[in-house]
């Protein structure tokens, strides 16, 4: 689960021979090119390439997971779902872990008060994110990029989930199951920069295999209703929008995170599956 954050805070920019996967579904008059985005990025990385913008350009609508832009509607959901707790997570977690846990805890940044009262999935969180920026210099992911130009060029912006949802996702896990992913985190801390250059320079080279493998198979393997919740049933629901869309006509950009489009249950392969036509574009 802790590689599941990982790829829900990623997903990356990169140099000038960039060129991250980017897919394009038909329909009988609708086209949805479906992108795979980071949420963090190296500070500095350009990954805007010319097969992006053109999609973009012939875009009228910019899809994305959820609305990042509303700032007072994500910190009333932190407050509902994340914070609250009964007893602090440091309590909750085995003695072996506690003292290394203050420590990562502390490197967050934020008060005492909080930390006594955040839930074990939104610690988790808050120290994935301390831990990357102690890796190199970080910035907002694709998102606000795409966004941005949406605005720019009066396109509109559905999404497929609301701020809520998406933070209800993952406090409706077992508390159970958000303390073992935040022990493996803690086992893992020093490798969380090279796990995460990993990851871009996978998405970077619009591998799915590897992405596939980094982000799907770790999820999977470490924990099934993880996998489930976060993965393959959002997938299915992102998939049916989409298959709608296409039913429709004119052209739209989809942009989620990119573990939803790679492998066998993969946005793609799903609209597939469904009789669309869907090809990479190189």
């Amino acid at each position: 689960m802790r590689k599941a954050f990982v790829a829900l805070l990623l997903l990356v920019a990169g140099p000038a021979r960039a060129d991250p996967a980017l897919w394009m579904a038909h329909g009988a008059n609708a086209t949805v090119y479906l992108f795979g985005t980071v949420h963090i990025l190296p500070a500095g990385e350009h990954w805007l390439d010319a097969s992006i913008q053109k999609a973009l350009d012939a875009s009228s609508e910019i899809w994305t997971e959820a609305d990042i832009s509303d700032l007072s509607g994500s910190l009333n959901a932190i407050r509902h779902y994340g914070m609250g707790a009964a007893q602090s997570t440091g309590q909750l977690l085995p003695a072996a872990y506690r003292a290394r846990y203050e420590k990562l805890a502390a490197s967050s940044g934020m008060p005492a008060a909080f930390l006594a009262q955040a839930r074990p999935w939104l610690m988790e969180v808050l120290l994935m994110g301390a831990l990357l920026k102690q890796a190199g210099p970080v910035s907002p992911g694709a998102e606000g990029t795409l966004l941005a130009y949406a605005h720019a060029h009066h396109k509109s912006t559905p999404t497929f989930e609301t701020v809520d949802q998406q933070f209800a996702l993952m406090a409706d896990l077992p508390q159970a199951t958000q303390l073992v992913s935040l022990e493996q985190q803690i086992d893992e801390s020093s490798e969380a920069g090279p796990q995460f250059h990993s990851l871009v320079a996978a998405w970077l080279a619009g591998d799915e295999a590897a992405l596939d493998s980094q982000v799907n198979k770790t999820i999977r393997d470490r924990s099934e209703e993880t996998w489930n919740e976060l993965i393959v049933r959002r997938n299915e629901r992102f998939s049916q929008r989409i298959a709608e869309r296409l039913s429709g006509s004119g052209v739209a950009f989809v942009a989620v995170g990119v573990a939803h489009l790679c492998g066998s249950v993969g946005v793609p392969q799903l609209l597939r599956n469904q009789g669309f036509a869907v090809e990479r574009v190189r």
